[in-house]
């Protein structure tokens, strides 16, 4: 080893020397100026503020945090490595520059001089890079209100302290426009082709100044990645000009012609459909899959009401400034939620009724609402819809079992598994009834004299749902999901399915440890039907 430095090492080597030093960090470094607003956020420099990295929080999945997070708790750079010798300056200028992402949310014109400043190396080398011309709900970029208050619900920044939509009617407006082109054109003489991740955010207000501000953007070399958002509200006009900007830049593949695809077979077409946001396999995340109907609206990612929609933290590497195309006039290839290709229903007939098809066969509903209220959805649909529904799930909550006499849901839920039979197609359906919430209307209450009363009471509901149920005669199948005795759930799908359950639909799926064994008055009627051995075991 005599003879030999640092720079004789591997390029991985050197890099996680570099890594473990603090040269190359995983929160976006932010180069907006100090002064660039008169904005104090309240967890800088506020002793009771939770010392944890907003940034690594959001890495990990959580996007409700509430509180008060630092955006970053990680070191200063080690700039000391810049200063050993020449050779060792170029290598890691090198890795700091290509390396880290960086992030400037200019609040005012002059904060562009942040990048236009930057020696023609620092940008060739870089790799990430976001750029916001103005910052709402948040100064700092995080995307959520306080639920009650004008305020970020992440650092408590006040609303009145964001930044306006740009105007460029105005004098601060036109300010900006001029320096960023000149910024653009500063980056187009030094950008390396074709190794930029770059994000543009500038909420505007109309599509003369959605066409102006990204005018500049067009003159930059190939990016890697383009991501753009124009507004802080859907607007389909704001986000054609986002997409076809972001395709210009990148070179993404845009058909020139149009394709003959309804001379497709229409097995084909309709497995190409599913490969859209349309079907379930498209590419968005899991938990878009299942569509949710309360007060029969769709709500599709989450079921619990939000003040808006919440971010996938894929769509930038900030883990903020939020671009999804649900929200946000935005494009971006890297975001995951699902953006509905509505407008497939209205090309044609026949793509009208290939993409109903798709869109009721390949999904899931679930329903968690008044049993009449879901009829009433049902009835509105197109009658010849209906067949194509293959998989349903009935969340029945707390509420509602606490008054199912009082509400006369025997008879409603009656009424709809007749109209379900009646207009649907049995043999391709599929059902999911969820009484998890059941467990937690019995949880400390071991001193209450009625408790067994009111345990009867649950299980008429079970008994009644599933006997409803068994009227589906050729139903394809249907599950129990269960929150309160585990024996009763192979008891009520063979209730329902009868004979076929004990073939090739039968099995065993043990509960979890916090469910109970079936009541003693129903262990009898269980081992009369034979399946005590499978479900009492």
């Amino acid at each position: 080893m005599a003879g030999r430095n640092f720079l004789d090492l591997p390029e991985a080597a050197r890099l996680r020397i570099y890594k473990f030093s603090g040269l190359v960090r995983s929160c976006p470094v932010d180069l907006t100026p100090d002064q660039a607003s008169s904005v104090t956020w309240h967890s800088r420099g506020d002793p009771e503020a939770r010392n944890i990295c907003y940034y690594q929080l959001r890495s990990s999945g959580k996007n409700k945090l509430g509180g008060r997070f630092r955006d970053c708790v990680c070191e200063r750079f080690p700039t000391e490595l810049l200063l050993v010798s020449k050779a060792i300056y170029k290598d890691a200028h090198g890795v700091l520059y290509g390396k880290n992402k960086f992030v400037l949310r200019a609040h005012q014109a002059s904060h562009l001089a942040a990048i236009a400043t930057m020696t023609p190396q620092a940008i060739s080398a870089m790799t990430s890079l976001l750029i916001r011309l103005n910052c709402w709900p948040c100064p700092w970029g995080h995307d959520y209100l306080h639920p009650t208050k004008p305020t970020c619900y992440i650092c408590s920044a006040a609303l009145e302290d964001c930044d306006p939509i740009l105007d460029l009617n105005t004098q601060d407006g036109q300010e900006m426009a001029n320096l960023w082109r000149k910024l653009c054109s500063h980056l187009f003489t030094h950008i390396t082709p074709d190794q930029l991740d770059l994000t543009f955010i500038c909420d505007t207000g109309s599509q003369s100044d959605a066409e102006q501000i990204t005018a500049p953007l067009t003159m930059l070399p190939l990016l890697k990645k383009c991501t753009i958002r124009l507004g802080r509200s859907p607007n389909p006009v704001l986000n054609s000009i986002s997409r076809d900007v972001s395709k210009k830049l990148t070179q993404e593949f845009i058909p020139q012609k149009s394709f003959p695809f309804e001379s497709l077979p229409r097995e084909l077409r309709l497995q190409i459909l599913n490969y859209t946001h349309l079907g379930a396999l498209g590419a968005y995340h899991p938990k878009f899959s299942v569509f949710h109907v309360e007060q029969n609206k769709l709500i599709y990612g989450q079921s619990e009401q939000i003040d808006r929609p919440i971010c996938c933290s894929k769509c930038t590497h900030t883990f903020a400034d939020c671009c999804c195309p649900t929200a946000y006039p935005s494009y971006s290839t890297s975001c995951d939620c699902r953006l509905m290709p509505w407008d497939l229903f209205t090309v044609s007939k026949q793509m009208q009724a290939d993409a109903f098809e798709v869109f009721y066969s390949k999904n899931i509903f679930e329903f968690c609402q008044d049993p009449l209220t879901t009829l009433s959805f049902f009835q509105s649909l197109p009658p010849s819809s209906l067949p194509f529904i293959h998989r349903m799930k009935f969340r029945f909550s707390e509420e509602q079992l606490e008054e199912w006499d009082e509400e006369g849901w025997n008879e409603k839920w009656t009424e709809l598994v007749e109209y379900i039979k009646s207009n649907m197609n049995l043999l391709r359906l599929e059902i999911t009834i969820d009484l998890k919430q059941v467990f937690e209307l019995f949880l400390f209450q071991d001193d209450n004299p009625d408790l067994e009363e009111d345990m009867r009471f649950i299980d008429e509901i079970y008994w009644h749902v599933a006997t409803t149920l068994s009227m589906l005669e050729r139903l394809k199948n249907v599950k129990f999901e269960l929150g309160w005795w585990k024996d009763m759930k192979g008891l009520l799908e063979q209730r329902v399915l009868e004979e076929r359950w004990k073939g090739e639909l039968g099995r065993v799926e043990n509960g979890p440890e916090t469910q109970w064994d079936a009541p003693s008055w129903r262990v009898k009627e269980i081992e009369n039907l034979g399946v005590s051995e499978e479900i009492l075991a």
